[in-house]
C-alpha cells in the first residue's frame, strides 16, 4: 500500500472542510479539486512566515505546490479561479455534521484507489496531487466537466499532459526532486507576473541570449558591482522566455534559480552533499530544457569544501565541459578575481558578461517602468519630480553604491515612509498619497547626514554664508569673503563637476582663526561640526606614514583596515578636510593629495578609487612666518596691496609648483588688531554667560571697561586671540569658579563685574 504524501493529505483535509462549508453530505471529487487547488494558499502562508510547518513538511508542500502551479500555468488556468468557478456549479446542500472528516462518496474512493495505482505505476513511493489529479480527469464528475468545457480545455488534453509530466519518476520523488527542492523556477514565476520587469539592458540581454545559444562555453557569466542589476537581468530573460518572444531554441527552456544554502543545510554527514550535487547535475542531464542560474556563483568554491571532500565547482566542472549542464552565473568583479582567476580549468568555462552600472537617463527609464508596480505596492502616486530627484540626488549623495538599486530604493523608502510618516499612525485623519521631491531628499538626507534644500532654500542659504562667517569670525573680512565667493559656486551649481568643491589654502600667524574658520564653515554647511575631516599634519613627520592617511599596501601590516582619510571620504563624501600645519608634514606626503585637488580622486591601498569631488580641501600653514620673522611685513598689510604673484613665488620654494598650482585660492590672514581684540572679547564673554546661564540660571554683567581692561591685559599681535583667550579664561572663569565653590554665587544671581584701578571687580546681585 502507498501512503499519500503530506501534500495530499492536506488537500484531502481541506477538500473535506470545503465539503463541510458548503453543508455536503459525502465529500467528493469536486471538493477534493479545490482541496487541491487550495495548496497554494498554503504555500503562501509558509513563504510568509504566517503559519508553522517543521521544514520538511514545508518542503514537501512547496515541492508539490510547484508541480502544480507548473500543471495549471501551462493551460493558462489560475487556482483562485479553478476554486471559485467549482464551489459556484456547487448546489449548496443543507446537511449539518457534527465531524471535521466527512465521509468520501463511492466515486471519491475510487479516485484514490485510482490515484495509488497510478503512484504504483510511475514507481512513487507517495501518492502525490499530480496522481489524484490524473485519477480525477480520468473519471471526472458532471461539474468537472462542465468547468473545462467552458474553458475551452479538454480533459483528455490534461490528462495525457499529466502522463508525460509523470514519466521517468525515481521511486522516492520526482525526477526533479532536487530541483523543485533547492531551486525557484523563475519562468514559472514570470509567467504569474510575479518577476519584476526588465526595463531596458537590451545589449546585455542580447549577449546573454547568443552565449545561450552557443555550442560550446554556452555558461554565461554576469559580472557586475552590487546593485547594477545582474539578477534582473537573469528575470528578464525568464520574463522573455514565458511569453514566447524568443527564437525556437529557448522556447521551452525553464531557469531553474539553485540556493546553494538549501543545498548544504541538511548535510550532517560526508558524502550527503556531494550526493545532492550528483542527484542536481542528473536530474538536469535528464532535463535538457533546464537552465540553472546561481545568484553569487563564487560561494560554491566554498560549498562543501572540506578535508578529503570536493567542493561544489570541482564537482561541476566536467558537467559543464560536455555541455550536459548549462548553467548562468553571477557574481561581482571583486569576487570573480578571488576565486575565478585562482582556478583557470573552471573559469575558461564561462563566458563573461560585464555590466557596467547604467546612465543616469537608462535608469530613469527603469523607474519610469517600475513606477506603477511600486504605486501598486504601496497604493501611492509616484511623481516625475520624485523619480527625477531620486536619480540625481543619489548619484550625487550616496556614493558607496550603484544604479539602478539606490535610486530604487530611494523611492521605495518615500513611498513607505508617505504610508507610515510616523510611529503611532492609528490618530492620523489623513495621509497624503503623492511622493514627491521633498519626500525623496529627506530620505537622502536621513541616510546621509547631509541637509538636502530645495532650489530656493539652497539659494537662500548661500546669501546667508557671508553674513553668517563674519558673525563668527572676527576680523578677517577679506578671507570670508573669498571663502563665500567659492563656496557660492559650488551652491548653485557652475563649478567643474570633475574637481572637488574647493581647494584652499589658509596662510597666516597663529591665532588668527584659520581653523576656527574651517570649523564655523562645516557648522554652516553641514549643521556639525562633525562633517570635519581633522588631520594634525604634525602626526606626519615621516614619509612611511603616508600609508596611515591611505591604508597599508597588501602584504603590509593593516591592509584590510585601510586608511583613515580613504575610509572618512566613503562614510562622508561631503565633508571638510582640514590639513592643519602642512609645514609639519613630510613634503612627499603632499604628492598623495595631487590628484585629490585636480581630480577629486584618491586611491587607496588596495588600489580602490575613493570620490573626493564634494570635498572642501582647506590647509592651514604659517610658511610666511617661517620665512620672514617681521609679522608687520609678512601679514601686516591689508589683502588688497599683497602681491599674489609673490606670495606664489614664496609657496613655491617650500611646496611642489605642481602642488602650488592646483588650488584654488591662497588665502592670507591678516593679525588681529586692537578693535578686533575687543570684539573677541566681547564674544568670549557671551559663550562664558551662555553656558552659566544654562548650567546654573546664574547672568553676567559685564562693563565696557572690563573688555578694555581684558585687551590691554590679553592682546599680544605675535600668539593672537588664543592669547587673548587664556587671559579672559584667568580673569573671569577663575575668580567665578571659586565664588561658586564657596557659596558666595547661588542659581539665579546676577555677577556684575566692572573694571576700577586696573582691578576687576565682582558684584553678586
Amino acid at each position: 500500500m502507498v501512503k499519500l504524501s503530506k501534500c495530499s493529505y492536506l488537500a484531502w483535509e481541506l477538500g473535506s472542510a470545503e465539503a463541510g462549508a458548503l453543508k455536503q453530505e459525502y465529500f467528493t471529487e469536486n471538493e477534493l479539486l479545490i482541496g487541491i487547488c487550495s495548496i497554494e494558499k498554503i504555500a503562501l502562508l509558509i513563504k510568509e512566515n504566517n503559519i508553522n510547518f517543521n521544514q520538511e513538511y514545508a518542503d514537501d508542500i512547496n515541492m508539490e505546490n510547484n508541480e502544480l502551479t507548473d500543471f495549471f500555468s501551462r493551460f493558462n488556468l489560475e487556482q483562485s479561479n479553478i476554486r471559485r468557478s467549482i464551489r459556484e456549479l456547487i448546489e449548496k446542500g443543507n446537511f449539518n455534521s457534527e465531524s471535521p472528516m466527512l465521509k468520501r462518496s463511492e466515486t471519491c474512493k475510487k479516485v484514490f484507489i485510482e490515484a495509488e495505482i497510478i503512484a504504483i505505476n510511475m514507481k512513487s513511493d507517495t501518492v502525490r496531487c499530480i496522481h489524484i489529479l490524473k485519477a480525477i480527469f480520468t473519471n471526472p464528475t458532471n461539474i468537472i466537466k462542465i468547468f473545462f468545457k467552458e474553458k475551452g480545455i479538454s480533459l483528455d488534453e490534461l490528462t495525457t499532459h499529466l502522463d508525460s509530466k509523470m514519466e521517468n519518476k525515481t521511486t522516492n520523488s520526482s525526477s526533479n526532486h532536487i530541483l523543485i527542492k533547492h531551486g525557484k523556477n523563475l519562468t514559472q514565476l514570470a509567467k504569474q507576473n510575479k518577476l519584476t520587469p526588465l526595463i531596458g539592458r537590451n545589449e546585455e540581454l542580447l549577449q546573454l541570449v547568443r552565449t545561450l545559444n552557443k555550442h560550446k562555453k554556452n555558461n554565461p557569466l554576469i559580472i557586475g558591482e552590487p546593485g547594477v542589476g545582474k539578477t534582473a537581468l537573469v528575470n528578464g530573460l525568464a520574463i522573455k522566455i514565458s511569453d514566447g518572444s524568443l527564437k525556437d531554441f529557448l522556447k521551452d527552456k525553464e531557469i531553474i534559480e539553485i540556493n546553494m544554502a538549501s543545498l548544504v543545510a541538511g548535510t550532517k554527514y560526508r558524502g550527503d552533499f556531494e550526493e545532492k550535487i550528483t542527484d542536481l547535475i542528473n536530474e538536469t542531464k535528464e532535463n535538457s530544457n533546464i537552465i540553472l542560474f546561481i545568484d553569487e556563483i563564487h560561494t560554491i568554491f566554498c560549498a562543501g569544501s572540506t578535508n578529503g571532500s570536493l567542493n561544489a565547482s570541482n564537482m561541476i566542472k566536467p558537467a559543464l565541459v560536455n555541455g550536459d549542464l548549462v548553467l548562468i552565473g553571477a557574481t561581482t568583479l571583486l569576487e570573480y578575481k578571488k576565486y575565478f582567476e585562482s582556478d583557470p580549468a573552471f573559469e575558461r568555462r564561462f563566458q563573461p558578461i560585464i555590466l557596467n552600472e547604467p546612465t543616469i537617463n537608462d535608469t530613469l527609464l527603469i523607474l519610469n517602468g517600475l513606477k506603477e508596480k511600486y504605486e501598486d505596492y504601496h497604493n501611492v502616486k509616484i511623481s516625475q519630480e520624485a523619480i527625477n530627484s531620486a536619480v540625481n540626488l543619489s548619484v550625487r549623495y550616496i556614493q558607496d553604491r550603484n544604479l539602478p538599486d539606490k535610486a530604487l530604493d530611494v523611492i521605495d523608502e518615500a513611498c513607505s515612509r508617505k504610508l507610515i510618516p510616523k510611529l503611532d499612525i492609528t490618530n492620523s485623519l489623513h495621509i497624503e498619497t503623492v511622493v514627491g521631491e521633498e519626500d525623496v531628499r529627506n530620505v537622502i538626507s536621513d541616510w546621509t547626514g547631509i541637509p538636502i534644500l530645495n532650489d530656493s532654500s539652497q539659494l537662500e542659504k548661500a546669501q546667508k554664508i557671508e553674513s553668517f562667517l563674519k558673525s563668527k569670525i572676527i576680523g578677517q573680512n577679506q578671507a570670508i569673503e573669498k571663502v563665500s565667493n567659492r563656496i557660492k559656486k559650488a551652491y548653485v551649481g557652475i563649478h567643474n563637476p570633475e574637481k572637488p568643491l574647493a581647494v584652499f589654502l589658509f596662510l597666516g600667524p597663529t591665532g588668527v582663526g584659520k581653523t576656527y574658520l574651517s570649523k564655523i564653515l562645516s557648522t554652516f554647511l553641514f549643521n556639525s561640526e562633525k562633517s570635519l575631516i581633522r588631520i594634525d599634519m604634525s602626526e606626519y613627520k615621516e614619509e612611511h606614514s603616508i600609508s596611515k592617511l591611505i591604508g597599508s599596501p597588501p602584504g603590509y601590516v593593516g591592509s584590510d583596515e585601510g586608511g583613515f582619510l580613504t575610509n572618512a571620504i566613503k562614510r562622508n563624501p561631503y565633508s571638510i578636510i582640514l590639513l592643519d600645519e602642512i609645514e609639519k608634514a613630510h613634503p612627499k606626503l603632499f604628492d598623495v593629495f595631487l590628484q585629490a585637488f585636480d581630480e577629486g580622486r584618491l586611491t587607496d591601498g588596495k588600489g580602490n578609487t575613493v570620490n573626493a569631488k564634494n570635498c572642501i580641501f582647506i590647509m592651514t600653514s604659517n610658511i610666511q612666518l617661517d620665512t620672514n620673522q617681521d609679522y608687520n611685513r609678512a601679514f601686516g598689510k591689508t589683502q588688497e596691496n599683497i602681491n599674489t604673484i609673490n606670495i606664489l613665488d614664496n609657496l613655491a620654494q617650500v611646496m611642489k609648483p605642481e602642488l602650488v598650482n592646483r588650488i584654488d585660492d591662497v588665502i592670507i590672514f591678516n593679525p588681529l588688531t586692537k578693535a578686533d581684540n575687543e570684539s573677541l572679547v566681547r564674544l568670549y564673554i557671551d559663550e562664558i554667560n551662555e553656558r552659566l546661564f544654562s548650567e546654573k540660571t546664574i547672568e553676567l554683567k559685564v562693563k565696557n571697561s572690563v573688555c578694555k581692561y581684558l585687551v590691554d591685559k590679553g592682546y599680544n599681535k605675535k600668539f593672537g586671540a588664543r592669547y587673548l583667550k587664556r587671559t579672559v579664561e584667568k580673569a573671569l572663569e577663575y575668580p567665578i569658579s571659586d565664588m561658586i565653590i564657596n557659596g558666595e554665587v547661588k542659581k539665579g544671581d546676577i555677577i556684575e563685574i566692572s573694571a576700577i584701578n586696573n582691578n576687576l571687580e565682582f558684584k553678586v546681585k
